[in-house]
C-alpha cells in the first residue's frame, strides 16, 4: 500500500509514482475496494486465544 499526502504532492508526483510501480511485474494497481476484497480472500481470519493454557480457536 502506497499513502501519497495529498496536499505536498502534485499528480505529476502520483503519476511518476504509478508508472515506477507499473514497471515492476509483481505489483498490481487496485482500488481501495479491490484491496480490501483481496485482503478478505488471501488473508487468514482465523485466531488464536490462549487463556489459562487452554488453546481457543475462532473464524469468522
Amino acid at each position: 500500500m502506497v499513502y501519497v499526502h495529498a496536499w505536498s504532492k502534485s499528480l505529476s508526483d502520483i503519476d511518476n509514482a504509478v508508472n515506477k510501480l507499473k514497471e515492476n511485474p509483481k505489483v498490481r494497481i487496485v482500488t481501495p475496494e479491490t484491496f480490501m476484497e483481496l485482503i478478505k480472500k488471501n488473508v487468514n481470519h482465523e485466531y488464536h486465544l490462549i487463556i489459562k493454557n487452554e488453546p481457543i480457536v475462532h473464524t469468522n
